[in-house]
């Protein structure tokens, strides 16, 4: 029964279908580690397979987590700390322990682009500093970009909250 029900949660945290679903903001332990693990990879339904900018003919895991920060700002909020809190317990677990992942950041589209792609990189840095600085995730397992408002979840919607977000990416 734990096993399907880590499996519904990992099909529901799907990437972006055509760019129209929400970063999670929930996500148990047992969901991330199925979301991430490279096992996953064979369970292609739901979950979002995409490849990276650097590496483009290598299909990855990734989540969207909505990640909370007060506009403008990069310290984190209590709700995305407690979010946070599962993925690093996932990030260490035995599963997931041996795997590099990127965190990317990214924006909506107010602002300019220097600003947004400033904003985005930092948000992606506190988002490290805290799995590093709280649970102890080994720093060279993490590698962080900020895309800025260049990879909208919701082009149609350019000032959309839910584009600010940070995606968590299984390296290959």
């Amino acid at each position: 029964m734990r096993s399907l029900l880590c499996i519904l949660a990992a099909l529901a945290v799907s990437g972006p279908v055509h760019g129209q679903q929400m970063p999670v903001s929930e996500m148990s332990v047992d969901g991330f580690i199925d979301a991430l693990s490279p096992k996953a990879q064979g369970l292609t339904r739901g979950l979002s397979l995409q490849p990276l900018e650097d590496s483009a003919a290598v299909p990855v895991l990734s989540v969207d987590l909505a990640v909370g920060f007060d506009f403008g700002a990069t310290r984190l909020t209590a709700e995305a700390q407690m979010l946070l809190s599962n993925l690093a317990q996932a990030l260490v677990s035995p599963e997931l322990a041996g795997h590099r992942f990127q965190l990317a950041g990214h924006t909506d589209a107010v602002g300019s682009d220097a600003v947004n792609d400033r904003l985005s990189l930092e948000r992606a840095r506190a988002v490290r500093d805290f799995l590093v600085e709280t649970y102890g995730v080994a720093p060279d397992r993490l590698r962080v970009l900020g895309y800025g408002k260049r990879k909208l979840l919701f082009p149609d919607r350019p000032e959309d909250a839910a584009n600010r977000r940070v995606e968590i990416s299984l390296l290959p």
